[in-house]
């Protein structure tokens, strides 16, 4: 009879993951040639289906099937709606192909009318499945009467097949996100490791960075002395080259900012020229210390070793100046003690020869 197919409206005892089942065999069944098209105005995609009259149709047709009324077709969303396992195997039963030769054996071609002709399709609906203009045989067909007990059975050992891909695709799930969880620690390792890589490596250049500025810093240093103070030791003082009064040479290793001028000697004059008191030019470590490491500060180096050997020049040049002045002093007044002299024998020699 017409009431043969399964209420629409009874959904207790379906539990969302069996309904997630459900809606995805008809999925698979909505790929099949016959009912991808709508089995009534065959112009629109199938996405919903008629539980008692087992055809699926479009969202046009489905519409035109509500209003024909429950007692006539009952209609589902092939993706909205919950579907009891009853109605899915009767669809598995039927479908378009099979309903086709019940509820179109006699009828014309020509009948079918456009989707777009509400009235028309309206018209169409109620020769075809309320009225049953053109149906022959049996409805439902033998193949979708379903004994309950074989139902049963079969609905068991589909639960079991769906709960054992389920299972697997658990399993699959979770060795997927552990290997997610592992690249995911690598690639947390390697960063890591990059950026401790990058940290030191900046740290190092920023140490070389310092040292390089502070050796700079530390040759201008000794290039803006050398241009203040020309006459500037190689180290940190500047040697006084004084005669003292024993004629010796003295070195003293005191802050100056010019040598001064030495004090006339007693007895030679000469004692102690001809000695260097500006050393040679450093070597090996002594170089290293005194800020020769560049081509810059050797050359200043040089300009005031030129410069304090000027300045010795010119002192023993005052020296010799000197020296010159007191001997020709010393001789005018040994020649005037020895006029004097010669004066006095001659006035005595005369008082002597004189008559008593």
């Amino acid at each position: 009879s017409r009431d043969s197919g399964v209420d629409a409206g009874q959904t207790k005892g379906v539990s969302l993951e069996e309904n997630r089942r459900h809606l995805a065999a008809l999925r698979e069944l909505l790929k099949e040639p016959s009912n991808r098209q709508c089995a009534d105005c065959g112009e629109g995609r199938s996405s919903w289906a008629s539980v008692n009259c087992g055809v699926f149709v479009c969202l046009v047709c489905a519409g035109a099937h509500r209003g024909l009324g429950t007692h006539v077709s009952k209609v589902r969303s092939c993706s909205l709606d919950t579907w009891l396992p009853e109605q899915v195997a009767f669809m598995t039963a039927t479908g378009n192909a099979v309903a086709a030769r019940y509820w179109e054996a006699r009828m014309p071609a020509s009948s079918r009318p456009r989707q777009s002709d509400n009235a028309a399709l309206q018209a169409f609906m109620r020769k075809k499945y309320e009225a049953r203009t053109w149906a022959s045989g049996d409805w439902p067909p033998a193949e979708a009467i379903i004994d309950p007990e074989q139902d049963e059975a079969a609905r068991r050992e589909a639960e079991e097949v769906a709960e054992a891909i389920a299972a697997v695709a658990r399993a699959e799930e979770r060795e997927a996100v552990e290997a997610a969880e592992q690249l995911a620690a690598e690639i947390a390792a390697a960063e890591s490791a990059r950026m401790a890589e990058e940290t030191a490596a900046a740290a190092a250049e920023a140490a070389a960075q310092a040292a390089r500025k502070k050796a700079r810093a530390d040759v201008m240093d000794a290039d803006l002395a050398a241009e203040e103070d020309p006459l500037a030791d190689l180290g940190a003082t500047v040697v006084i080259h004084e005669i003292t009064e024993e004629g010796a040479v003295k070195l003293n290793y005191e802050r100056a900012s010019a040598p001064p001028t030495p004090r006339p000697p007693q007895g030679n004059p000469f004692a102690g020229f001809g000695e260097s008191t500006f050393g040679s030019q450093p070597t090996g470590s002594t170089h290293h210390q005194n800020g020769f490491n560049s081509q810059k500060s050797q050359e200043a180096w040089q300009q005031r070793q030129a410069a304090a050997a000027a300045w010795h020049a010119q002192q023993q040049a005052q020296h010799a100046a000197w020296h010159a002045q007191q001997t020709q002093a010393a001789q005018q007044a040994w020649a005037q003690q020895r006029g004097s002299a010669s004066a006095g024998h001659s006035s005595t020699a005369a008082a002597a020869a004189a008559p008593g």
